[in-house]
C-alpha cells in the first residue's frame, strides 16, 4: 500500500501553500482578533479559488476531492488562519451532510449554493444544560415561514453558534 500523497495532492499542498501566503495574513488575523467581523474577502477567495468547493461532488460544482484532501486543505488553513479554517470546515461539512443525506433539490440549491459561494452555512450543536452530548439537546426544530430558517424551540438557547451570520 502507498501512503505517499498523489501529484495532484501535493499539487493541492502548493496551491494552498500560495493561498494561505496571499490571503490570510497576521495582519488579517490580528484585525479579526481586535474587531471581530464576519471575513467576506476569505470566503470569496475560498470560492474563486476553488478551495471552499474542493471536495464537494464534481454534479454540484465541485471539485470531487476525496476525504485525504479534505485533511491536506484543513491542515494547511489551520496552520495559517482560524478564521479560514473555520469558513472552510463549517461550510463544507454542512454541504457533505446534505450531498449525503439531502434530496435531489437540496443538493442542487444547497451543495452547489456552497461550491458557487451563493450560500453560507452555519453550524449550531449545543445548550447550556447538554454541554458536547448531543443526544442530550432538548429543542426540536421546525421551518419559521417561507424562509428556510429553523427556529429552535423549546429553548432558543445556543451556546455554541459557529458561522452564523445573523
Amino acid at each position: 500500500m502507498d501512503f505517499n500523497f498523489s501529484q495532484s495532492q501535493l499539487e493541492l499542498q502548493d496551491r494552498l501553500r500560495t493561498f494561505c501566503r496571499d490571503h490570510c495574513s497576521d495582519q488579517l488575523a490580528q484585525e479579526l482578533d481586535e474587531h471581530p467581523r464576519d471575513p467576506q474577502e476569505l470566503h470569496a477567495a475560498l470560492v474563486n479559488d476553488g478551495i471552499l468547493g474542493h471536495c464537494l461532488p464534481a454534479a454540484f460544482g465541485g471539485g470531487d476531492g476525496r476525504i485525504v484532501d479534505a485533511v491536506i486543505i484543513h491542515q494547511a488553513l489551520s496552520h495559517a488562519s482560524d478564521a479560514a479554517v473555520n469558513l472552510m470546515f463549517v461550510n463544507y461539512i454542512c454541504a457533505a451532510l446534505v450531498s449525503l443525506t439531502g434530496n435531489q433539490a437540496q443538493k442542487e440549491r444547497l451543495v452547489a449554493g456552497v461550491a458557487r459561494g451563493d450560500i453560507r452555512m452555519a453550524f449550531a450543536l449545543t445548550e447550556p444544560e447538554a454541554g458536547s452530548d448531543a443526544g442530550a439537546i432538548q429543542c426540536r426544530a421546525r421551518m419559521a415561514g417561507e424562509a428556510e430558517r429553523v427556529n429552535l424551540f423549546p429553548t432558543d438557547r445556543r451556546i455554541f453558534l459557529c458561522n452564523n451570520l445573523g
